[in-house]
């Protein structure tokens, strides 16, 4: 951990700064050196020196490295009590699924590479936040996300099929769509379905609810596979990219809309694209 001089007296509030690679860590610093607010008390190349720094500084402001090796920016939120948890802008290169719950929860991010323009925008929002006296809210938006995130990363990531002597493995994201076959499921990616021994209800246990979700009994639909949501005389149909064509159950449509994040369509011709 390395340390900075805290003497400046015209510094309100005191920053600690977490990422493995060195060049990160000084591009964070020069960019917050632009903020007379804030004083930089220590830069920390893992998360044991960030947790030592939290400790000894008690920082306002973490700029916070997710990706790291033997602890990760979140395990190291979940250490920090969190009456002691300052206000953290995680620095990822996260897809857009962590990105969104970051927003959804109202935290602050910065997603690798950024620039100056993103930095400031980003530091308007800390600005305010460490002046607000809502800690107990924010710690709990923090271990909320954290927990959601955590949730998200349980969920089955590949399927595992032996076929004809080999072991095929699928990655979930590349499924368009699962139909249920007795005491089987058979999985469709692309013109290719392949048969494996699960039934349909364990399986949705093991998939992420926010990606795949039911529209039949027996079908499950890869929501990033749809394509197309038609409706022709009151029955509505699902168009995939593949270019199949599924049937939207009455009985799952109201679970399916709220899961696509859509109004339900009003006109007989309504497409989703």
């Amino acid at each position: 951990m390395k340390k900075y001089d805290q003497t400046r007296s015209d510094r309100l509030w005191k920053a600690v700064i977490v990422d493995d690679e060195p060049r990160s860590r000084a591009i964070a610093r020069r960019m917050l050196a632009s903020y007379p607010a804030f004083t930089v008390v220590a830069e920390c190349a893992n998360g044991y020196a960030a947790l030592a720094a939290v400790s000894e500084f008690e920082p306002h402001l973490m700029l916070l490295d997710i990706q790291m090796p033997e602890m990760d920016g979140f395990e190291v939120v979940k250490k920090i009590k969190p009456e002691q948890l300052p206000v953290v802008a995680f620095l990822t290169a996260f897809d857009q699924y962590a990105v969104r719950a970051f927003e959804v929860h109202a935290l602050d991010y910065l997603l690798k590479p950024f620039d100056e323009e993103r930095f400031a925008s980003m530091m308007q929002r800390v600005e305010e936040r460490v002046t607000a006296a809502d800690g107990p809210l924010y710690s709990r938006r923090v271990f909320t996300m954290l927990e959601a995130l955590t949730a998200a990363s349980s969920y089955a990531e590949r399927f595992v099929v032996r076929l004809h002597g080999k072991i095929l493995v699928i990655p979930v994201a590349e499924v368009d769509w699962i139909k249920a076959e007795d005491n089987y499921i058979r999985i469709h990616t692309g013109s290719s379905s392949y048969l494996d021994r699960e039934t349909l209800s364990s399986l949705c246990d093991r998939l992420d609810p926010r990606k795949f979700v039911r529209v039949h009994r027996s079908v499950l639909i890869n929501v990033d596979r749809i394509k197309e949501v038609t409706v022709i005389n009151g029955e509505y149909e699902l168009v995939l990219q593949s270019g199949i064509r599924i049937a939207l159950s009455r009985t799952y449509r109201d679970e399916f809309f709220s899961r696509l994040g859509d109004p339900r369509p009003a006109s007989p011709d309504f497409k989703k694209r």
